[in-house]
């Protein structure tokens, strides 16, 4: 088990990726909070807007945070958004950003949290299904690409695993979460296996 240090995300009803990055950033010795991520101009942060027919336009979730983390009605971002953070706050002569997208839970607990380097994965609220909505769709600002976000979307710290588990700093429930290994693999995959490591060079 990877001793990271816990944060809530009490105060941030959709910032998930934000808190859960704070996590990672303060288990290699940088304190910089969800805030400061966005106000620090490191993860570009887009709402959605609607023109004067309804059409709903968003930010690329790879590239931004889409919504707003304070608001329950917010959405999220994935692991090129925080890539690109972790790569603007990080000395890259000191370490290197790991981009592990594809590699199961599994290789991940045996290549890297057994050798103490957490992995921020993405998964679903409490491993709950997730599901798609209509009403989630908008298109990407840049390229006029339609998009359409998976609802439950989480983002959590994997800091360990055994026969049955594995842990997770869930910044919804607490520190060391456990949940059953299927059900973790299967959330996992539902959110495209998206998976980030930091690596001291």
């Amino acid at each position: 088990m990877v001793d990271v240090p816990f944060f809530s995300q009490e105060d941030y009803p959709t910032g998930c990726e934000l808190v859960s990055t704070s996590m990672l950033l303060a288990y290699y010795g940088h304190d910089i909070t969800a805030d400061e991520l966005i106000n620090g101009g490191y993860v570009g942060m887009v709402k959605i807007t609607h023109n004067k027919k309804g059409v709903a336009y968003g930010g690329d979730p790879n590239e931004v945070f889409v919504g707003d983390p304070f608001d329950e009605n917010g959405y999220g971002c994935f692991s090129g958004a925080v890539i690109g953070a972790l790569r603007k706050i990080l000395p890259e002569d000191r370490y290197e950003v790991l981009d592990l997208g594809g590699t199961s839970l599994s290789c991940l607990c045996t290549d890297y949290v057994s050798r103490g380097i957490p992995v921020l994965v993405w998964v679903s609220i409490g491993m709950q299904p997730t599901y798609r909505s209509d009403r989630n769709v908008w298109r990407i600002k840049e390229t006029g690409e339609v998009f359409q976000w998976t609802s439950r979307e989480h983002c959590a710290v994997l800091v360990g695993d055994d026969r049955s588990f594995y842990y997770f700093n869930d910044p919804l429930v607490g520190k060391q979460t456990l949940y059953g290994r299927e059900l973790s693999e299967q959330r996992y995959a539902e959110l495209g296996m998206q998976a980030v490591a930091v690596m001291e060079k």
